[in-house]
């Protein structure tokens, strides 16, 4: 088997700073960087994602034993509106002329995160848990909110489009 070279783990001595042995030891470093910032960016999505599932698994109905195209979307136009009632207490303490950084920074956030959303379900999909499969639908509700669990659950694509092609076949 070849050798394998850690360049960090060498006895440090003074490198010049335009050497073959520096340029390695600063790839390495920016490598690691690089890796690391690849594994906080991919972890903070799959936290959302399970927050983002669990809203959703807390407002199933108990009942349901599979859901339709236009429920789905219900659910998650119900999804979009969580935020409402927050909006409407930093809109009062405007009205009342209090101006809270904290409180203007949080409603920014809450726009941003909205007009994100807004945009997936009305373009490409929002991703929510495939409802429609019986099985899907108890393995969710089962799901304790374990990371591990995740891979588990079917997830899929709803739109606008979703709910306005159950209208106009309905009508």
């Amino acid at each position: 088997m070849p050798k394998v070279k850690l360049l960090g783990n060498k006895s440090r001595k003074a490198l010049h700073p335009y050497s073959r042995k520096a340029a390695q030891l600063t790839k390495e470093v920016h490598r690691v960087e690089r890796v690391n910032r690849g594994k906080a960016e991919r972890a903070s999505t799959v936290i959302t994602n399970a927050k983002k599932l669990r809203w959703f698994q807390q407002h199933l109905d108990p009942n349901a034993t599979v859901y339709n195209k236009s429920q789905i979307c219900q659910l998650i136009e119900l999804y979009l509106e969580r935020f409402n009632d927050e909006l409407k207490e930093i809109a009062n303490f405007k009205k009342l002329g209090r101006k809270l950084s904290s409180k203007v920074a949080r409603e920014g956030n809450i726009q941003l995160i909205l007009d994100q959303e807004k945009q997936q379900y009305g373009g490409s999909g929002f991703e929510v848990p495939d409802l429609t499969l019986k099985e899907n639908l108890q393995k969710f509700r089962e799901w304790n909110g374990d990371l591990k669990g995740l891979p588990n659950i079917i997830i899929c694509k709803f739109s606008v489009k979703d709910k306005l092609d159950i209208s106009n076949t309905v009508s």
